[in-house]
């Protein structure tokens, strides 16, 4: 059974919890206190108003098997935590602030789209990774043997004899059962802080994501953002203007194909990989924001204002990295990664060719995500003292060493991480 995560990112549209409408709506003066499964619809108004914040980290974290479970568990009447939501008054909005997963694998179900079909498509600008159409289908399969489709169980309501008891069942189920609600009161600054403070609690967020979140509106997190869905997905540069963000997409798919293609199999038989391992990870998003800050000399205190660990000594006063206004910045960020990444794995004739088996991979298969990145610092090193020829000398001797310690490369990642 596949253990890849199901992306269920594009079923909830993110936004900007102080997004302001040309016109204020009412505010309501009660809040329902459930939502059934008939509310998930893509007709439904309720679902038409649903948001996640748009520093909401990516939901795409669940296997298969957890999100068939969480379907089962609530046809079934099991104990199911509450979602917890705000109500914008200035846009209407409803914004899921605990409980998008659980929220996200329901509306999957509804919806039969596990991170392949019209929501998705359309979110991800039609471009859906195998490994993200594999678990998508491992997911349908299991949900269909477990419980039923959707479709199936309102056909089950319409014609009972048609299907066993048990279907029967959790068809009535489905229209008795209702998801509790809690709410959130107050405006968008007490939301944003009932996010971070309930997210920390059972799941925490770990200083990867945090960082990310933090920095939202920079140029490192939004040219990694960009590079981790090559362009697609949640355009968090949609504030920039048009030819920006045309641009924006247009590196990130080039930089994309560069590193992440071709797809990584669960077993590798050919030695044609790609340079950063698997593109569609939990990982990855956090290593490609590494990529960016490493390329373009970007450390924490930039953004965070703190001072740099006891472990990595400062090379110079470090500049403060602003907010980027109209996507300057952001660019020219990425267009450093993809220098960088063409000069290790593309077809242009000032390329090395690294390959990646010799570079970058362990000797059971593995990907290092420090043996890629200390490769990424070898070659600014090799291009700023422009000793290229001098690397090409001794290059033979020194992927023969690579290759046959393999192990030299464990222990050093081992000791230094």
């Amino acid at each position: 059974m596949a253990s890849q995560s199901v992306n269920l990112d594009a079923l909830i549209p993110r936004e900007d919890f102080e997004a302001r409408a040309p016109e204020l709506p009412e505010q309501a003066s009660v809040f329902t206190s459930t939502l059934t499964i008939s509310d998930l619809g893509l007709e439904s108004f309720t679902y038409s108003t649903l948001r996640k914040p748009d520093f909401q980290r990516e939901t795409a974290n669940w296997t298969p098997e957890k999100v068939a479970d969480l379907v089962k568990n609530f046809l079934e009447g099991d104990l199911i935590p509450a979602v917890i939501l705000w109500h914008s008054n200035h846009t209407g909005n409803i914004f899921v602030i605990d409980g998008a997963h659980r929220l996200s694998a329901l509306i999957a179900w509804v919806q039969d789209d596990y991170g392949d079909q019209q929501s998705s498509l359309k979110f991800f600008d039609n471009i859906i990774p195998d490994e993200q159409r594999r678990a998508a289908e491992a997911t349908r399969k299991l949900i269909r043997e477990s419980v039923g489709s959707y479709n199936e169980l309102k056909m089950a309501m319409r014609n009972p004899g048609a299907t066993n008891k048990y279907r029967n069942r959790l068809a009535r189920n489905a229209a008795a059962f209702a998801i509790q609600l809690q709410w959130v009161k107050g405006e968008a600054e007490k939301a944003e802080t009932s996010f971070f403070r309930i997210n920390q609690q059972a799941t925490p967020i770990d200083d990867g994501e945090l960082d990310m979140i933090k920095s939202r509106r920079k140029p490192n997190a939004l040219a990694a953002r960009a590079f981790i869905r090559a362009g697609t997905g949640h355009k968090y540069w949609s504030a920039f203007d048009q030819d920006v963000q045309a641009d924006i997409e247009r590196i990130a798919k080039e930089v994309f194909d560069l590193i992440f293609r071709p797809n990584l199999e669960a077993t590798i038989r050919t030695a044609d990989l790609p340079v950063a391992g698997r593109g569609y990870s939990a990982d990855s998003i956090k290593m490609v924001f590494g990529l960016v800050n490493f390329v373009n000399d970007i450390d924490s205190p930039m953004w965070t204002g703190l001072a740099p660990s006891r472990r990595r000594r400062p090379v110079g006063p470090s500049r403060v990295l602003e907010d980027d206004l109209d996507g300057a910045t952001t660019l020219k960020c990425m267009q450093a990664v993809r220098r960088t990444a063409a000069r290790i794995s593309g077809k242009e004739p000032g390329s090395l060719g690294l390959h990646p088996a010799v570079y970058f991979y362990s000797a059971t298969g593995r990907f290092q995500p420090s043996s890629f990145l200390a490769t990424v610092g070898l070659v600014k090193e090799l291009e700023t003292q422009r000793k290229f020829a001098d690397f090409t000398r001794v290059r033979a001797d020194f992927e023969n060493f690579l290759v046959q310690h393999k192990y030299f490369l464990n222990q050093i990642v081992h000791s230094f991480g």
